[in-house]
């Protein structure tokens, strides 16, 4: 029931639940209302009555500073909450507020405002009536004057409905990404004015960026400071209606009784435009005489004298939303009332869209000489920040939606709010944790229909654009649209105006890519074909900087056969191709392009570079389709198309290891017997590989030791390959002699130019680096940069993801955080592409460990969710203060099946995780399935400090000290980084344990700076 924690004793909280500790992490993840609940029925509530005076006393002080410490806490989060309309949020945080204090006043209208400003009437009026009978029960009590006039503010608001369902339809969406703008529009409204002062604010921004949205806050806001807010939204089809939005904005109930304060003749005027005041129910008669094409003034003068009413009582607000469709009487009137405003608080609000103003003279010419005003108020919204962008999808999300997913939905979306919300509710109404992003069909007709309303030439340069899909020259886009010059630079200007394209240097393409999608994908298939032959001979008659991977692309998309094939051919020679993976990609439409005889010709080529990009299914149906033509098949191709349907049934599981195994050795005797020495290194290689990925150690020690007999064999291939496989000892009990080997297979693929196996040997050479601890050297980065250089020319994507992993793992081990995350993502895109069930668990795994390097356990959980065969999982859909880690069993489809070699690693992942959530008592069960046996160099090492994390959670130190000494005596001489990892705990551990060891942190410093490992050198400072 107790644990020693350094000098402290502590209560085992998987044995005795302390509210106090429990407290400390509610007020951590803002759960106030839990937090509440301790301080209501008090501190160790079940503890027995016998308490100590000195017990009480420091129970009294430890409610102290907790109280004070979850105010100062529920306020920040209020004041963030507030500055950015999260009424939500700032309605937990005002609630906490005034639960602890409830007589405080200013607590009191902290809860009406966030009940009310989030649409709660009700529940603000029942916290008002408690409060108030409970200060007096007999109704005597006076509110203070900051009350009763948020009481008025709330009335005459709520009383309204119509009004207000007229821009309620989006407030139940987050506003993210605003702050800034929706703190300058407060400013502007209201504050710092004169009492007769005409005031001008006006916003700007394409369709889609929430201008609609921002205003509503505003409105909120303002209506509760006392002003009386008149509001319309223009619709599209009413341009040709006079004074539609006036008598819209007019129309509101509250309008009526100051009506009749009007005098005539305005009154009557007013009374022929809104027959709804009329008092005896008739329609009056129709006073107005405004001839077709002017406007009379006393019409004019009708509206200023309404407006002027208005204002006499209370300040007002006149809002017109999309005034870029605004009626031409309707713009008059606005000029009018701007330049002959007597008196009266009136702002004037203007929202429109930039890219239709100009369609629209009258409104253009108000809104340009509104803005050309010294005091008027300009705020141009513009696309919202990735971290914005990311919040908002991630709140609508609802934790449905992976990482990545919400990752695709912001790139596509391109930071357009609307966007963003129509991709992901169209990603969530579909099934499935995977799933697809695309673009909905909303979105895209409101694209196609924007373009659609642009002039012929602008249409056909962004059809252009959309089908090219990068930056072109202005002479290139005259050959390809067969327009002149001129004819392109006004269209150009025109689609840069409504912000739909972008110069870089001398280069334009369209600048969003949710709309080079959705004009592309609105071309007819007969228009696309043809812009995509245009290209493609375009491109084709460019002498310099020949890109045939684009040529091949358009060819194909043009249905051009012969010439698609010709070109992808050429694009997936070594020197042409610019990506991992590029080769298989072309191959595969050169073969489904060529006739049938070429087509026999490419089977196995496109084989192997399908099964070296880890497309391992369609590797294995190219192979096997090739073994049926095996006439067309040297013997050592024979082979090898046998070995990539072995490899691959393997690696997606459908043989047994032992079936697997028994067909290699007779590949290895049919390779021996033919003396094909190519064919037996890469046989041997794989052998060993799936003894490594079986945990078979002494079958394959038994492998290294004929390999080592095998040195020197006549085929540079063969050679290398036998090298690269004993370069794998790094990964066992004798890394130094794998770096040997690694160093010398490197040196033969360079000199014998083998391009098939350069990737193959780095990935061996940068793994057997980071054994030695040797990556962060002269060496290690030469060969990191040559990896890269040499995966553009390569197409063993495969063995270069494997590359990315390392390096990840390494940068998360040596405090690089941030270099493992880019890596990460860097890896993520290409991931995609495959279907091998190890590099995708690597993947997350590497995902998994650097999120608890960032304390992100909601991250983590996500990770390990991906994950077969964990045994206390977490609930993906869990809200955050729920209980983070369920003790259930998953069957689910479409989880990563893990292998055995890396059980050891999903076990720690998984320990860490239950750790950080407090999980002691599912944590232990993992000790029971997963024991830290001897030899300690068989285990992983984050398996090795979960075990001894948790020994030192549970109290027992010295069993975590002895753990961490003898672990890392064994990785002292031979693996630097894990020494490091086990050092770095055993000298916090010992310090908190009061048995500090500055001489071997000291060591571990100099040691780490020696390896040029300078930000892990710093850790280790604190102890010496």
């Amino acid at each position: 029931m107790i644990e020693l924690d350094g000098e402290y004793l502590r209560m085992d909280t998987e044995a005795v639940a302390t509210d106090l500790e429990h407290l400390k992490r509610l007020i951590r993840d803002s759960d106030f209302k839990a937090a509440c609940d301790i301080f209501e029925r008090g501190f160790l509530s079940a503890f027995p009555n016998r308490k100590t005076e000195a017990l009480s006393d420091w129970i009294e002080t430890q409610a102290h500073g907790m109280r004070a410490h979850l105010r100062n806490r529920a306020l920040a989060e209020w004041n963030a909450s507030e500055a950015v309309h999260d009424w939500s949020g700032a309605r937990s945080s005002a609630e906490a507020l005034y639960r602890l204090d409830p007589h405080d006043e200013a607590g009191l209208r902290r809860v009406i405002r966030a009940h009310a400003m989030g649409g709660r009437v009700g529940e603000a009026e029942a916290v008002y009536r408690s409060f108030a009978e409970r200060a007096d029960p007999s109704g005597g009590w006076a509110p203070q004057r900051e009350t009763t006039q948020l009481l008025k503010s709330l009335e005459s608001v709520h009383k309204r409905p119509a009004e207000r369902a007229r821009v309620a339809h989006t407030r139940n969406l987050p506003l993210a990404g605003r702050a800034h703008e929706l703190s300058q529009l407060g400013r502007s409204i209201g504050h710092d004015r004169h009492r007769d002062a005409w005031s001008i604010v006006t916003i700007s921004g394409e369709a889609g960026l929430g201008k609609t949205r921002l205003i509503e806050e505003v409105i909120q806001g303002i209506q509760f400071r006392g002003y009386n807010v008149m509001y319309a939204c223009i619709g599209e089809f009413e341009r040709n209606v006079p004074f539609s939005p006036l008598l819209e904005a007019l129309g509101a109930p509250w309008v009526g009784p100051l009506l009749s304060s009007v005098s005539d003749p305005w009154r009557s005027h007013l009374l022929s435009l809104l027959p709804q005041f009329n008092r005896d129910g008739k329609m009056p008669p129709h006073i107005a005489n405004d001839r077709a094409g002017r406007l009379e003034r006393h019409t004019c003068e009708a509206f200023l004298q309404m407006f002027t009413t208005i204002t006499q009582s209370q300040p007002a607000v006149l809002v017109l939303d999309d005034f870029h469709w605004a009626d031409e009487a309707t713009a008059t009137v606005v000029q009018f009332l701007h330049r002959r405003w007597p008196k009266g608080e009136l702002s004037l609000l203007l929202a429109y869209r930039t890219e239709e103003l100009g369609r629209n003279a009258a409104a253009a010419s108000v809104v340009n000489a509104l803005e050309a005003e010294s005091e008027a108020t300009s705020v141009r919204l513009h696309e919202l920040e990735d971290a914005a962008a990311t919040q908002l999808v991630a709140s609508l999300g609802k934790e449905e939606l992976t990482e990545s997913a919400v990752s695709d939905i912001v790139t596509l979306a391109g930071g357009n709010p609307l966007f963003l919300i129509e991709i992901a509710a169209d990603a969530l109404a579909r099934p499935g944790p995977e799933r697809k992003i695309r673009i909905p069909d909303s979105v895209r007709r409101s694209i196609v229909r924007r373009i659609g309303e642009l002039a012929p030439a602008a249409r056909g340069i962004m059809s252009a654009l959309a089908v090219l899909g990068h930056p072109v020259t202005m002479r290139s886009l005259t050959r390809l649209t067969a327009h002149t010059r001129h004819e392109c630079i006004d269209a150009l200007d025109l689609l840069a105006d409504r912000r739909l394209v972008e110069w870089t240097g001398d280069r334009v393409s369209i600048r969003q890519r949710i709309v080079r999608r959705a004009v592309y994908q609105g071309l007819s298939p007969t228009r696309r074909s043809l812009l995509h032959a245009l290209t493609a001979e375009l491109l084709r008659s460019q002498t310099r900087h020949l890109r045939p991977d684009r040529i091949a692309t358009h060819y194909y998309r043009a249905g051009e056969r012969q010439l698609a094939c010709i070109y992808a051919l050429e694009a997936a020679k070594p020197a042409a191709t610019r990506h991992p993976g590029d080769r298989s990609r072309f191959l595969r439409i050169a073969y489904e392009t060529s006739e049938e005889a070429r087509r026999r010709r490419l089977t196995f080529p496109l084989a192997g570079a399908l099964h070296r990009s880890r497309q391992l299914a369609d590797g294995v149906r190219y192979a096997t389709k090739a073994l049926t033509r095996a006439h067309n098949l040297s013997l050592e191709e024979s082979f090898t198309a046998r070995l990539i349907i072995i490899e691959a049934r393997a690696f997606l599981g459908q043989e047994a290891p032992s079936t697997t195994l028994d067909e290699l050795a007779t590949l290895e005797s049919a390779a021996l017997k033919e003396r094909e020495e190519a064919v037996l290194g890469k046989v041997l290689d794989t052998t060993l590989r799936l003894l490594h990925r079986g945990c078979d150690r002494k079958g394959a020690t038994r492998l290294f030791a004929r390999l080592k007999r095998m040195e020197g064999l006549h085929d540079p291939l063969a050679n290398c390959r036998v090298l690269a496989a004993l370069a794998m000892q790094a990964e066992y009990d004798n890394p130094a002699e794998g770096l040997v080997y690694a160093r010398r297979a490197v040196t033969i693929a360079r000199e014998h130019q083998l391009n098939g196996e350069e990737m193959l040997t780095r990935q061996r050479h940068i793994t057997a680096l980071a054994a030695n601890g040797l990556l962060a050297t002269e060496e290690g980065r030469t060969s990191v940069a040559e990896s890269r250089t040499a995966a553009r020319r390569s197409d063993d994507l495969a063995s270069y993801l494997l590359i990315l992993v390392e390096l990840a793992r390494w940068h998360t081990a040596t405090e690089g955080v941030d270099i493992a995350s880019t890596i990460l993502d860097e890896a993520h895109t290409l991931v995609e592409r495959t279907d091998c069930p190890d590099i995708q668990c690597l993947m997350t795994l590497a995902r998994g460990n650097l999120a608890l390097a960032r304390s992100d356990l909601p991250a983590a959980l996500a990770a390990l969710a991906k994950l077969q065969g964990a045994t206390g999982t977490p609930e993906r859909a869990a809200v955050p203060h729920s209980d983070p880690v369920a003790d259930v069993h998953r069957e689910r489809a479409g989880l990563i099946p893990v292998p055995c070699y890396l059980a050891g690693a999903l076990a720690a992942l998984e320990g860490r995780v239950l750790l950080e959530a407090g999980k002691f008592r599912q944590a232990a069960t993992i000790v029971e399935t997963h024991p830290a046996t001897e030899p300690l160099t068989n285990i992983a090492i984050d398996l090795i400090l979960f075990h001894a994390r948790l020994r030192s959670r549970k109290g027992d130190v010295s069993g975590a000290l002895d753990l961490l000494e003898r672990a890392a005596d064994t990785h002292e001489s031979e693996r630097p980084l894990h020494w490091f990892r086990l050092t770095l705990d055993l000298v916090r551990l010992a310090r908190r344990n009061n048995t500090p060891k500055p001489e071997l942190a000291a060591c571990a410093r100099d040691r780490a700076l020696q390896l040029d490992l300078p930000a892990l050198a710093h850790e280790f400072v604190p102890f010496m």
